[in-house]
């Protein structure tokens, strides 16, 4: 009797055990994912700074506020942290945010006659900074994502997560949409000229 009072006791701790841990690599996770918003919304406002700076054309600079004033819309509505599909639709939207993001800078980059203390090339420096940071938390976030699944599949921590309902969540993986590549944002600009 005493030995499986000893072995129930054992087992509770390790699933107390077991439970913080996945706890804790969920909470990592959803603290990234609320970093990866925060650098997103930055950077956005940062493009639309330097979009006004710029020496775009005026219907150019409206097709990029236009284009990033949609983007930023749909990436801003709400979701659930405990649903894969909304968190992973979350993403989706990010990453086409972030591309267009970079496509503002790329555009912006290279325009004529810039000097070295303009307000564009301060945007841009603090741009490259805060992408540098925002790479590091896309890195870290796939990584605690990576942890937390693996934690998540495998029996019998699998268990655990079920009883302290602890899910899967996709990772980041930005790919250039469709609608935002550079020929679809060139004709864009033909029709608008």
């Amino acid at each position: 009797m005493l030995f499986f009072a000893i072995i129930a006791i054992a087992c509770l701790i390790w699933i107390i055990h077991y439970s913080k841990l996945l706890l804790k690599k969920s909470h990592t996770a959803t603290k990234l994912i609320a970093k990866l918003d925060n650098s997103l919304k930055q950077q956005t406002l940062l493009a639309q700074q330097v979009i006004a700076f710029s020496e775009l054309t005026e219907k150019t600079k409206k097709v990029y506020h236009q284009q990033l004033g949609q983007l930023q819309q749909e990436f801003n509505k709400p979701y659930k942290l405990n649903d894969y599909q909304k968190v992973k639709s979350h993403l989706k939207r990010a990453g086409r945010l972030s591309y267009q993001i970079n496509q503002t800078f790329m555009a912006s980059k290279h325009q004529p006659n810039t000097e070295p203390d303009s307000p564009i090339n301060t945007h841009l420096q603090k741009y490259y900074d805060i992408h540098s940071s925002f790479s590091t938390i896309c890195r870290h976030y796939n990584q605690a994502v990576t942890e937390l699944n693996l934690s998540v599949s495998i029996f019998p921590s699998s268990l655990i997560a079920f009883v302290v309902n602890i899910h899967v969540m996709p990772y980041f993986e930005p790919k250039m949409p469709a609608s935002l590549s550079p020929s679809y944002v060139y004709q864009n600009l033909e029709q608008l000229s």
